[in-house]
């Protein structure tokens, strides 16, 4: 492997999703390149999300989505995710309590 000048990847990237609780947000992905490179970067990494994922960028979603069909889809999915989090931690609450009584 050929020797890697680690000193010119001067920008780091970390993706997280915005919709996790901040307390516990996991880390997606992250990249380190060159600033030089960045732009570029972000161009490519918006054409992909496009055209391989249909995703879109915000400025084309703040213009199109009249109706924020997206962030309510964000925000159910959200809520939903808090409220599996909630009902996992019930039932490992009242499987303990369960263990407790059984003594």
């Amino acid at each position: 492997m050929e020797d890697l000048d680690f000193s010119r990847l001067d920008v780091a990237l970390a993706i997280y999703d915005a919709n996790d609780d901040p307390h516990e947000a996991e880390l997606l992905c992250g990249v380190a390149l060159r600033k030089d490179d960045l732009e570029a970067f972000l161009h490519d990494l918006c054409e992909l999300a496009e055209r391989k994922y249909g995703g879109m960028r915000f400025a084309r979603l703040l213009d199109e989505d009249e109706d924020d069909e997206a962030m309510e889809s964000a925000y159910v999915r959200w809520k939903s995710d808090s409220l599996s989090r909630v009902i996992e931690e019930t039932e490992r609450c009242l499987d303990e309590e369960s263990r407790h009584e059984g003594r």
